[in-house]
């Protein structure tokens, strides 16, 4: 994009979920949508018309690399533009080598049992 600017638009408009990253001014990590630091393995981007931001969502699904049973209380503390509809979720590995390749490889199905607190 740097070399051709001029094609900018027409490269990012082949895919509508893109993602710009950039390094986070803060030592605890980048921020999600509640403006707290996301907690790796611990943080889920959802999407709020179905999953109310700050819920416990309860995640059943499989490692991406090693194929092992993971389950995990996590927090809805996050959006993202791809994460539509009432079963979908994007899991906070963290930074590095390995979260990145796991959230690299992460596609496959899982159970989300959301708690929302009685008003």
């Amino acid at each position: 994009l740097k070399t051709h600017p001029d094609r900018q638009m027409e490269v990012l408009s082949h895919n509508k979920s893109f993602v710009f990253f950039q390094k986070s001014p803060i030592p605890q990590g980048p921020l999600g949508a509640l403006k707290t630091p996301l907690i790796p393995q611990a943080s889920l981007a959802v999407d709020p018309l179905h999953i109310p931001l700050g819920s416990l969502v309860w995640v059943e699904t499989s490692d991406p690399l090693d194929q092992k049973l993971l389950q995990s209380m996590m927090v809805a503390s996050d959006v993202g533009g791809a994460i539509k509809g009432p079963a979908r979720g994007d899991y906070y590995w963290g930074v590095g080598d390995e979260p990145g390749q796991k959230a690299g490889s992460m596609n496959g199905p899982a159970i989300f049992t959301v708690f929302i607190p009685k008003a």
